[in-house]
C-alpha cells in the first residue's frame, strides 16, 4: 500500500509574505487609515497562521489513522477515526474564518480598488470574485474548491439540524483516508470496486440513499492562499 505520508506537505511562509507586501498595501494611506488597515492585515496574518496549524493537525490525524490501521490497533483505531473527523471539521471551520477575515481586509482595500463586493456572505463573496475575474481558470478552480469547503462546513459542521440525518465512515484508499457522510438505506455492505473516492462513479461500500466525500484538504488549503495571492499579489513560498 502506498504511504502518502512519506513526504509531508510544507506549510506556507506567511510572515515573510506579509513583510514583503505590507508597505505596498498601506503606503498610500493616511495615518488613521494605516492603523485600521494594519490591524485588519494583522488579523488576516493570524488567521492564515491558524490555517497552517489546522491543516498540519489534519494531516497528522490522517497519518495517525493510517498507522493505527496498519497496526490493527483497537480501540485506538476508532479514536483515530474520531480524531480525524474532529480535525477535518476544525480545518474547514478555519477556512471559513480565514476568508471572512480576508473580506474584512477587502472592506478597507477593495478588490482592484473597487469596494462593491458582498460583505455578509462568504459564499456570495467568492461568487463575486468569479464574476469579476478576467477568465483565470486557475483561480476559478481554486474558488470552486473553496465553495466546496464552505458547503461542507455549512451542511455537516455548523447546521446539521437543517439536513437529513447522516452517518459517517472513514474510507482508506492507497494510504489516504477519506470521510464519507451518507444516509443509510439498509444494512448491506458491498465489496469495493477499487475506484477512487473522488471518482464520479464511486459508490461507498454500504447501502445508502446519498453520500458526500469530504472536500480535498490539500486543494482547499492551497486555494485559500491562491485567493489571497490573486487579490493582493502576495507570494506565499513554502517553508
Amino acid at each position: 500500500m502506498l504511504n502518502i505520508y512519506q513526504n509531508d506537505n510544507n506549510m506556507k511562509n506567511i510572515h515573510e509574505a506579509f513583510e514583503k507586501n505590507w508597505e505596498n498595501l498601506v503606503d498610500h494611506l493616511d495615518e488613521q487609515s494605516r492603523e485600521k488597515v494594519g490591524l485588519a492585515l494583522h488579523k488576516l496574518r493570524e488567521s492564515l497562521s491558524r490555517l497552517n496549524y489546522r491543516y498540519s493537525e489534519y494531516e497528522t490525524a490522517q497519518m495517525n489513522l493510517y498507522q493505527a490501521g496498519e497496526n490493527g490497533e483497537e480501540p485506538n483505531f476508532t479514536i483515530c477515526q474520531e480524531r480525524l473527523v474532529d480535525r477535518l471539521e476544525a480545518f474547514h471551520q478555519q477556512v471559513y474564518s480565514t476568508i471572512s477575515t480576508l473580506i474584512l481586509v477587502v472592506n478597507f482595500l477593495g478588490v482592484n480598488g473597487e469596494k462593491n463586493h458582498p460583505i455578509n456572505s462568504v459564499k456570495r463573496f467568492l461568487e463575486y470574485i468569479i464574476l469579476n475575474i478576467p477568465n483565470d481558470i486557475e483561480i476559478e478552480n481554486s474558488i470552486d474548491e473553496l465553495l466546496a469547503s464552505i458547503s461542507y462546513r455549512a451542511k455537516f459542521v455548523d447546521h446539521p439540524q437543517q439536513q437529513k440525518l447522516h452517518n459517517w465512515m472513514t474510507f482508506g484508499y492507497r494510504g489516504e483516508h477519506f470521510v464519507i457522510y451518507y444516509i443509510p438505506k439498509g444494512r448491506e455492505v458491498y465489496v469495493h470496486d477499487n475506484s477512487h473516492p473522488r471518482d464520479p462513479n464511486f459508490k461507498p461500500p454500504v447501502n445508502c440513499e446519498e453520500f458526500m466525500v469530504n472536500p480535498d484538504g490539500q486543494s482547499v488549503y492551497k486555494s485559500v492562499f491562491d485567493l489571497v495571492e490573486y487579490i493582493y499579489e502576495f507570494d506565499f513560498q513554502e517553508e
